[in-house]
C-alpha cells in the first residue's frame, strides 16, 4: 500500500509533555532535529 506524500503536513513530528525541563530543552531539541524531526508540539 503506497502512502500519498501530500496527505501529511510533516514528515516526522514529536508530541511531548514537559515540566521543569528548561536546562535540558536545547540539547533535547538539537538531538531530535538531527534525528530528522521537522515539527514539535510541546
Amino acid at each position: 500500500m503506497a502512502v500519498d506524500k501530500n496527505l501529511f503536513l510533516h514528515d516526522l513530528a514529536v508530541v511531548a509533555i514537559m515540566k521543569n525541563e528548561g536546562p535540558y530543552i536545547k540539547e533535547w531539541l538539537d538531538y531530535h532535529l538531527l534525528a530528522g524531526v521537522d515539527h514539535f508540539y510541546l
